[in-house]
């Protein structure tokens, strides 16, 4: 027994002491640059640190909830250690005077800073901050592990209250969600209870409404198709205005920020929420929506009314071309949105044929007469054509398909079905979902020849391909950004800074961005933004959009 109490002690300390010194370290070999570098990361054990970390507080979590407090920690134990609250008491102290009214959020929550504090804040200062502060898998492991903490209760609650939600085949068969291993891990809600998929049948599975997803996860409230990065800088300002000589940095045109201290910055009155929501951990306006996200891995949950706008937008396109249309999703991951467009295409104008029949309308008590013809919302639209659909995906991302997808990449697809020499009866749409951060495959599409691509994430200043060479924002562009960092850390004159944004809106205005000069002209789809679901949107602000990107004539 006493063997088995030192062993588990030792697994206690051993997550947090790998991870804290795999981070400084990782700082250090970086001469203070942190670059994204899977391999360094697992030479430094901060892979391993962040699993046995899961492992202990899913563990714990467990006991915690059963018992309805949180165990003192090690060094609680062995050196009566602990740091202070906001209102001056230790924190064992106020532990233990808010176990009664404790739920199951908070005690998990509890459990969480107690394991994840000492590896990121052990001394509890910003220079502990700035060894992983843009550390960007770092940032995404502790995103995922607080809003399970914090949100997964009521997502567990809602997964069980609304079976339709568990079984999209977005979610069902999902290596992450299915997977022993990651059950075992998951800090918050235990065992989710998804289904596994079906294959009896092709419309067994379906995509929920965006409806269904609201009302299961409480996003009545949240903006529905509004951008508003301006809510989550104030929130990181206020913390900011916390901490001595803390400013908030802005910059790429006030799209990009970052919170600067002082090294010796004391953080014990901040909350690990707060922590991670000044480093951008963009937390503080999420909920069981973003939990769902994170923890099966999902960049852009589908749903049945996007599937049909965006189909719909898809049939138009091909009838106001004379030939052919095909629809090349590149990067197609799971295959599953194209197929859900096949769907759509062989069952959406059927539907609204037989919506559209005569009618026989009640009048009085029992009494039937023929009655005029209820007209739909939208007009029945005949269409001659449907586009042909084809997935692709060169597999280096080893995401488990739910579809048919051809195993080519982004530049063999568009050798095989867009080529130069094309047919001219022919007209190639390419379909990207999240194309990978910093990287840009539109100059492969343009040169390509493809008619239009459309584009679906997060544009401009976001997370999805290369926000100048891809988006044109010319905040991005390397020699621009480079100028505007340095300027800002040389000088802290805001008006010196209002000077800098009218030098970059000019050059903005004078500048032609890539697409433009390859002759391409951008068309934002704005009327499927209020049903498109993206990982980072939150109650403030809607981050997802769908960009059409089409060739001149």
């Amino acid at each position: 027994m006493v063997f088995l109490n030192l062993t588990k002690h030792f697994n206690r300390w051993l997550g947090p002491f790998l991870l804290r010194n795999g981070l400084k370290a990782r700082y250090r070999l970086g001469g203070g640059v942190i670059r994204d570098s899977a391999r360094m990361d697992i030479m430094l054990c901060i892979p391993l640190a962040q699993k046995l970390i899961s492992l202990e507080v899913h563990d714990e979590c467990q006991q915690a909830v059963t018992n309805g407090r949180v165990e003192a920690s090690w060094k609680e134990s062995l050196f009566g250690r602990s740091r202070k609250t906001s209102d001056g008491q230790h924190e064992t102290t106020a532990r233990a005077a808010a176990a009664a009214a404790a739920t199951p959020a908070t005690i998990r929550l509890q459990v969480l800073e107690k394991y994840l504090r000492p590896a990121l804040v052990n001394n509890e200062q910003w220079s502990n901050v700035r060894t992983w502060q843009f550390h960007n898998r770092l940032l995404k492991w502790a995103r995922t592990e607080l809003l399970m903490a914090k949100h997964g209760p009521e997502l567990r609650a809602a997964l069980d209250a609304f079976p339709a939600l568990r079984q999209s085949p977005q979610l069902t068969g999902s290596r992450r969600l299915q997977g022993k291993f990651s059950q075992m891990i998951t800090a918050a809600a235990g065992q989710l209870p998804f289904d596994k998929p079906k294959t009896t049948k092709k419309d067994d599975n379906k995509l929920p409404s965006t409806a269904t997803l609201t009302k299961a996860l409480g996003m009545h409230r949240w903006s529905s198709d509004r951008k508003d990065i301006g809510a989550s800088h104030q929130e990181m300002a206020r913390i900011a205005q916390l901490l001595r000589d803390g400013k908030l940095m802005e910059l790429r045109g006030k799209s990009l920020a970052f919170v600067h201290a002082a090294p010796d910055q004391d953080l014990s009155n901040l909350s690990l929420e707060e922590i991670l929501e000044v480093a951008g951990g963009h937390v503080t306006f999420c909920g069981p929506f973003n939990a769902l996200c994170e923890e099966a891995d999902v960049y852009q949950l589908w749903t049945k009314e996007y599937i049909e706008a965006l189909g719909e937008y898809l049939l138009k396109r091909t009838a106001s071309f004379g030939g052919e249309t095909v629809v090349l999703d590149v990067g197609a991951g799971d295959g599953l949105l194209a197929q859900s467009l096949r769907r759509y295409f062989d069952n959406g104008p059927q539907l609204q044929q037989q919506q559209q029949q005569q009618r026989k309308v009640k009048t009085g008590r029992g009494s039937r007469r023929s009655g005029p013809v209820q007209p739909l919302k939208q007009p029945l639209r005949q269409y001659s054509k449907i586009p042909s659909v084809v997935a692709t995906d060169d597999g280096s991302w080893s995401i488990s398909r739910k579809a048919t997808v051809e195993q080519l990449s982004v530049e063999e697809s568009i050798a095989r079905y867009a080529a130069d020499d094309a047919n001219a009866e022919q007209q190639v749409i390419v379909i990207c979902s999240w194309m990978p951060m910093n990287e840009d495959w539109t100059a492969m599409l343009r040169k390509g020849g493809v008619d239009e691509y459309i584009l679906i994430g997060e544009c401009d200043d976001g997370q999805c391909g290369d926000n100048w060479e891809t988006w044109g924002n010319l905040h991005f562009r390397p020699d621009v950004a480079e100028q505007e960092l340095a300027d800002a850390m040389a000088s802290d004159d805001d008006d010196d800074d209002d000077d800098d944004d009218t030098k970059g809106d000019k050059l903005v205005a004078e500048t032609a961005v890539l697409y433009q000069a390859d002759g391409y002209e951008r068309k934002d789809l704005d009327d499927l933004v209020p049903f498109q679901l993206s990982r980072f949107d939150c109650a403030v602000s809607k981050f997802g959009k769908t960009v059409s990107f089409r060739k001149g004539h």
